[in-house]
């Protein structure tokens, strides 16, 4: 991954993330967001519709040393997204 990329992850809430490999923001469109809060949601065991997104390139991530699967994010995004069908709409290889 390029630390240029995009990191995703529920807000306040322990699971899934997720990294976008894209430089260019404008081509998320809302249901493609939509479509990865959904996708985290469900690879995280959650049953919440509305779902609290966060968001930050890659460079503003980073591991704490010592504590797994911790991270600290530098200027943080925030969305609130809709649960979708995101199967329709994207898919995992």
């Amino acid at each position: 991954c390029s630390k240029e990329h995009y990191w995703f992850h529920l807000e306040n809430y322990r699971g899934a993330h997720c990294i976008i490999k894209t430089e260019d923001f404008s081509q998320l469109t809302p249901r493609y967001l939509e479509a990865i809060a959904s996708m985290l949601r469900d690879h995280s065991g959650l049953e919440i519709n509305e779902i609290p997104m966060l968001f930050s390139q890659l460079k503003h991530v980073k591991g704490v040393k010592g504590a797994r699967g911790q991270v600290i994010i530098k200027k943080p995004k925030y969305l609130s997204c809709v649960y979708i069908n995101w199967k329709e709409i994207i898919s995992i290889s």
